[in-house]
């Protein structure tokens, strides 16, 4: 009787909470949903609005604003499919707005069209009247074409109707003499003509269109919709206001029947005092297990922890009960695993297994667990224990057992055993993925001599020091690991072996340089040395032993070589790197030994014959050398960093001889300079420029830098910025090599410069190649349009230079007019040229 008259009291306390609660929610008015479609609405009628001004900005002739209405009726429809179509106010809202978005796209269709007929129509016609004259024909068509030129005038001054009847009859007067044309095609008038009949038919559906959108009803709707809003907002606030009366009958009874519980409970509670000894008894055990303990409930909710939990996992008791013991979870266990394991426990009531769990501080730490479930006479879950144990102190052993058979103990560096084992990786990955390997044999030399006279503790010290420097050497991909004694190994990975021929020299050079050094040992100073032996997987050696033998041999034959030196199993390599070192050290050079010189070659004016600019170009005359080629010893001094300091002496060099030729031959000579990459990430490059056309007054016009186009175009580059402080200045800038390299409309819209040089590699062919053909057309018709000055390198022919007159590219330079000369040869171009006649301006 007494479990039925609970159990009757629970349900109507369930049934009175959930009426409460649903009489509750009933009673809330979603306001917030309110003022966001309000906002909508208002949103739409801003946007609408935006979007009326932006066609009547293009009916005004700013066609600017084709933007404007092409992003407006794009938020507009973005907005428009926002709308609750379930209010009919929302639905017909929606479809004026698609009927004034679509009216909007038809404007822009038909007025680009409109505007281009008008820009083509008064060319054309004059084009006409010229060939006309020329050809003798009838002097009455010339006259009427005349007077369809003032009608369109007229028309375009006012469409009024008077004006359009009389370009209507210009139009129809020169259509019934059209068959009298004998010189110029029929079809050129013809074009003409349709192209005047569509300007007239143009005109009048856009008045039409413009007479539409005036009379859009979005505003007249837009003020039906937040009425009805409004109206249906305060309808739910009365109906809330009577469902609430309802909510404080239902709270009071819920108070009632609790109070009635609260008196059933203090009976209940009386009957528990019996068990309170055994329950003390059985809380002293689980607070002082030695292993840690967790109580949970059916749902995983902690209810109680013991001491040892908290010892092992920082959190107190107060931290963790209440929350799910996942807050001690790891992440390096899955989904998978727990699923498995609550399978487990759910299948057997027992599980028990290894896992890593975080401690409070982020520690993560492995720990032995059981987990048991706990269940009523029903066979109902009511709890779940947990117990475990740290294995952090076991766990550490057995890493340091793994530590001491794989790495060196003394230099923390992998040991033979483990570098072999992930050399043999590695070769097998590199044969899947067709990887190239370097291996790096590294041998101390008079490491030996170092033992014997301070001692191995000095050695050892010495190898510490040794492996450290080693490792700064090296990249974050690369691996170093100690072979053992004195011999240390590097291994570097690349994707080709071009790369790897490249960067195994540079590091291994990087090694050389930082181990030749006194090294400070306590009381005691000594000096090293490496050799260093290169052998490259696979085309030295196909597997991880075969190519540890070759890199040995190597390396001895690095110390046969007088050792500090390194030295390729291949010897064509040897030379190719050993070539490319020697290269490095002489550039550092020849700035002091003045072996560089600056070369120029014309910039021609191809209508007038004369020279315009020069371009200056750098040249290395070695001693031993000889004649070094520029595109092997400017790609060196780009990677060394030289290419900044030898690029300032260019600039100075150029800009001075430049003052000299203006102030003696030519006052409008201009010179083109080359810029690096490596000089434009310098924050002082205008500051620089700036000094330097202080100091030699050269007019900042007359200096042009140019740049290629694999520049960095961040917006917070120091490159990006340069480029605006050089532009503010007045200097010109140009894109060298132009349609090599990004060649995109982003990129030549954020570039503040103002002439495009069109790479030689697309002059070449012209004109037998079509794409080049096409390419350099395209080239010069994108310039022009965006106001850009073009130029084209490397014409060579006579074919190739009437081309680019044909196509509208007055300034070209090449082996046509003359290759690359010194200073005074130069000179003599420039006196030979202007003493004869005075340069005419173009």
């Amino acid at each position: 009787m007494n479990k039925a008259l609970e159990f009757l009291l629970l349900f109507f306390m369930l049934a009175t909470l959930v009426l409460a609660s649903s009489l509750y929610s009933k009673s809330q008015v979603d306001h917030q949903s309110y003022q966001d479609q309000t906002h909508l609405v208002n949103q739409i009628n801003e946007q609408a609005a935006q979007l009326s001004l932006a066609i009547f900005l293009v009916a005004e002739g700013e066609r600017l604003n084709y933007d404007n209405m092409t992003l407006s009726g794009k938020v507009l429809k973005e907005l428009n499919q926002q709308l609750d179509l379930s209010q009919p106010e929302n639905t017909k809202l929606q479809q004026i707005n698609l009927l004034l978005i679509e009216q909007a796209e038809k404007i822009k269709s038909l007025h680009a069209v409109y505007h281009n007929s008008l820009f083509f129509l008064p060319k054309e016609m004059n084009d006409l009247q010229v060939q006309l004259k020329r050809s003798n024909q009838s002097p009455i068509l010339a006259i009427q074409l005349a007077a369809l030129q003032q009608h369109l005038l007229l028309f375009n001054l006012s469409p009024d109707t008077s004006n359009i009847q009389g370009f209507q009859q210009a139009i129809d007067t020169l259509s019934r003499h059209e068959l009298n044309l004998k010189i110029t095609p029929n079809n050129r008038l013809s074009l003409l003509l349709k192209h005047a009949q569509l300007i007239i038919n143009y005109q009048q559906q856009l008045k039409q269109l413009f007479q539409h959108i005036i009379n859009s009803p979005v505003a007249t709707q837009v003020h039906v919709v937040l009425t009805a809003y409004a109206s249906h907002f305060q309808a739910s606030l009365n109906k809330a206001e009577n469902i609430k009366k309802g909510f404080y009958i239902a709270t009071l009874l819920l108070i009632l029947s609790v109070i009635w519980a609260l008196i059933r409970l203090k009976r209940a509670l009386s009957k528990l005092y019996t068990n309170e000894r055994s329950l003390r008894l059985a809380a002293t055990v689980f607070e002082h297990s030695p292993e840690g303990i967790v109580l949970s409930d059916e749902n995983n909710k902690i209810l109680q922890v013991n001491k040892a939990f908290s010892e092992v996992t920082g959190y107190s008791a107060e931290d963790a009960i209440g929350n799910n013991p996942s807050i001690l979870s790891s992440g390096m266990q899955d989904s998978t695993f727990y699923q498995a394991m609550w399978a487990e426990i759910k299948e057997h009531g027992l599980w028990s297994g290894e896992l890593y769990n975080r401690r409070k501080n982020g520690e993560i730490y492995p720990e032995f667990l059981r987990v048991i479930a706990i269940k009523d006479p029903q066979n109902r879950l009511t709890h779940h224990i947990a117990i475990f144990n740290d294995l952090s102190g076991q766990k550490a052993t057995e890493q340091h057992i793994h530590f001491l058979a794989h790495f060196d103990p003394l230099t923390d560096l992998a040991n033979r055993s483990l570098f072999t084992d992930q050399l043999k990786k590695s070769i097998l990955k590199g044969r899947k993925n067709q990887n190239s390997i370097a291996l790096l044999f590294i041998d101390l030399d008079r490491f030996k001599e170092i033992n014997e006279n301070f001692g191995h503790k000095v050695g050892d010290q010495l190898l510490v020091q040794v492996a450290n420097d080693i490792k700064h050497c090296v990249r974050e991909t690369d691996s170093v690991a100690r072979f053992g004694g004195d011999e240390f190994i590097v291994t570097i990975e690349e994707p080709t072996y071009d790369e790897l021929v490249l960067n195994a020299p540079i590091i291994a050079e990087k090694i050389l340089s930082t181990l030749s050094q006194q090294y400070h040992l306590g009381t005691a100073h000594a000096y090293i040395s490496a050799s260093i032996g290169i052998a490259i997987f696979p085309e030295d050696a196909p597997t991880a032993e075969s190519l540890l033998q070759r890199a040995d041999l190597a390396m001895h034959h690095a110390k046969e070589k007088g050792k500090n030196n390194y030295q390729f199993y291949s010897e064509a390599l040897n030379v190719k790197a050993k070539r490319r070192a020697y290269i490095e050290r002489e550039l550092r050079l020849a700035l002091s030994r003045n072996q560089l010189e600056v070369y120029y070659q014309p910039q021609y004016n191809i209508l007038s014959k004369q020279i315009k600019s020069f371009e200056a170009l750098l040249r290395w005359q070695h001693p031993e050398l000889g004649f070094v080629p520029p595109e092997e010893f400017i790609a060196i001094a780009e990677e060394s960093g030289l290419i900044v300091n030898i690029g300032l002496w260019v600039l100075e060099t150029a800009v001075k001889q430049l003052v000299i030729w203006q102030k003696e031959l030519y006052s409008e000579l201009f010179i083109a300079i080359n810029i690096s990459v490596k000089q434009l990430e310098t924050d002082e490059l205008s500051q620089l420029v700036k000094s330097l056309l202080e100091r030699t007054l050269l007019h900042p016009e007359y200096l042009e830098l140019e740049v290629t186009e694999n520049i960095s175009i961040e917006d917070d580059s120091i490159t990006l910025a340069n480029l605006y402080k050089l532009n503010k200045l007045g200097v010109q800038l140009s894109m060298d090599d132009f349609g090599t390299g990004y060649s995109n409309m982003t990129y030549l819209k954020k570039l503040p410069i103002e002439r495009l040089k069109i790479d030689r590699y697309f002059i070449s062919d012209i004109p037998h190649d079509t794409n080049n053909v096409a390419i350099a057309q395209a080239i010069i018709v994108m310039a022009h349009s965006l106001g850009f000055s073009v130029i084209a390198e490397g014409v060579e022919t006579l074919e190739q230079e009437e081309f680019l007159l044909n196509n509208g590219c007055y300034m070209g330079q090449g082996f046509l007019f003359s290759k690359p000369v010194p200073t005074q040869k130069a000179t003599d171009l420039l006196r030979n040229e202007y003493e004869k006649k005075p340069p005419q301006l173009h």
